[in-house]
């Protein structure tokens, strides 16, 4: 089990800016267990924070795309895992051998669970993504003369990139390291609306109301969990009566979302924000969101304030309230991403091992996709049979993957689209399609994607 030897650090950002540091004022910084600063591994995430051509060049660094804040806060606790092993195994960072150290011992112990937390073995895409940073850290610190030579064994790999309904395709190749741990195959289970409704239940009556509400969010939106945490206050109209513009408005309300999306990030306000997209919010969420906005946030705020520890923080909150929707019914304090996950996956009545804020995306993206083929099939007058032409199902998944889905998650990869394609033909084959979903479905086994 891993010893706390590390810790993430993140400095006081204004006054950073203030001293003329904006460039580095959001990096995170790392410290060991006697609070002293680890020089190599902070420097390192400066360098990465804040990437150059010639780094890029010398083989430092692989990118010259400046990583979001969430990013740099992964790697720097994937840094310190990696540090927190040196320490308890006894092993100098400075002189590891890939093979050696890395593959047979630091991987090798992350996948037997004789170096994680609860003594149970890692996904091997966690243990990918640690062994990737420890190795892109320990190259960075070979080039720039922190370390004896590193070397890690490469190949190429090539596959054939296609759109879903496209027929031109190109070859595009690409280098990984030896040894890097094939993902294993992962059940993709969808709960039905009974088990859905029991599991929210428990949320609500031992996390609170607020975290409930917003697990409704991802469920019937198929947002991520960082939109959710960063839903703001002006993402819903204060005006119902704006609610009813669009075609789609007599059931849903077209809302943009920009904080927390994934992509290309840039300032507004100086807050980082990614591409904004419209999505559709149901019209009774909706209601259920802006009655928290009206009645129940305001009690929270208030708490909010008074729990400052000085009358001057509490004047600075008033001043400067967060614009993040969901506040802690226990602190008042934003909910953060970490906290929001311990409430979906430590909640009693968990439909299944491994149900995670991700896997509720793909719950929105399944059930609507069957939602919107009985729709269809009703438009066509296609009798309700387990029989239907699997060309028509197939056809009408596509238009439904291209046309809403894949606008309203933000992005969905070839393997992606595949697999909902595979898993839809699936249910039809073996369960009758009810309006009201009250389905037992089945499992589709499929590679886990992001």
């Amino acid at each position: 089990m891993p010893n706390s030897n590390f810790y993430v650090f993140h400095p006081d950002e204004p006054l950073l800016k203030k001293n003329g540091f904006d460039s580095i004022a959001h990096v995170p910084v790392i410290f060991d267990g006697e609070w002293t600063y680890h020089r190599e591994a902070s420097r390192y995430l400066r360098e990465r924070a804040t990437p150059t051509p010639a780094d890029v060049e010398a083989g430092a660094l692989r990118t010259v795309r400046q990583p979001t804040r969430a990013s740099l806060n992964t790697f720097a606790a994937q840094i310190v895992n990696f540090l927190e092993w040196c320490a308890a195994r006894g092993k100098d960072w400075k002189t590891l051998d890939y093979a050696r150290d890395i593959v047979a011992g630091y991987e090798h112990e992350m996948a037997t669970g004789s170096f994680t937390a609860d003594g149970c073995p890692l996904e091997n895409s966690t243990i990918n993504q640690r062994v990737d940073t420890a190795c892109s850290f320990l190259i960075w610190a070979l080039k720039k003369g922190l370390r004896e030579p590193f070397d890690i064994p490469t190949f190429t790999r090539s596959y054939l990139q296609s759109g879903i309904t496209s027929t031109h395709a190109r070859v595009v190749e690409y280098t990984t390291r030896a040894n890097k741990r094939r993902l294993k195959p992962k059940n993709l289970r969808i709960p039905t609306d009974e088990q859905i409704r029991k599991w929210l239940n428990s949320v609500r009556i031992r996390y609170g109301r607020t975290k409930a509400l917003m697990i409704e969010l991802i469920l019937n939106t198929g947002v991520r969990r960082q939109e959710a945490v960063e839903w703001r206050l002006d993402t819903l109209p204060d005006d119902r009566n704006k609610w009813r513009m669009g075609h789609v408005a007599a059931t849903n309300v077209v809302v943009t979302i920009e904080h927390g999306a994934k992509g290309g990030k840039r300032l507004k306000d100086d807050e980082e924000v990614g591409p904004p997209r419209s999505i559709v919010i149901p019209m009774a969420l909706a209601g259920r969101l802006w009655h928290y906005i009206e009645f129940e946030r305001p009690r929270l705020l208030k708490m909010y304030i008074k729990s400052g520890k000085t009358k001057a923080e509490q004047e600075e909150r008033r001043r400067n309230p967060p614009q993040q929707v969901f506040l802690s019914d226990f602190t008042g304090m934003p909910v953060s991403a970490q906290k929001l996950y311990e409430a979906w996956a430590s909640a009693p009545s968990l439909p299944f091992e491994g149900w995670s804020p991700h896997l509720g995306r793909h719950y929105w993206a399944c059930k609507t996709l069957l939602l919107e083929l009985e729709r269809m099939r009703t438009q066509t007058r296609l009798a309700l049979e387990t029989n239907l032409p699997i060309n028509w199902i197939t056809g009408s998944a596509i238009d439904i993957i291209q046309l809403t889905i894949q606008p309203q998650l933000g992005h969905i990869d070839k393997k992606t689209t595949e697999m909902y394609l595979t898993w839809v033909r699936d249910v039809f084959d073996i369960i009758e399609l009810h309006n009201a979903y009250a389905l037992e479905l089945g499992d589709l086994t499929c590679e886990e994607t992001e």
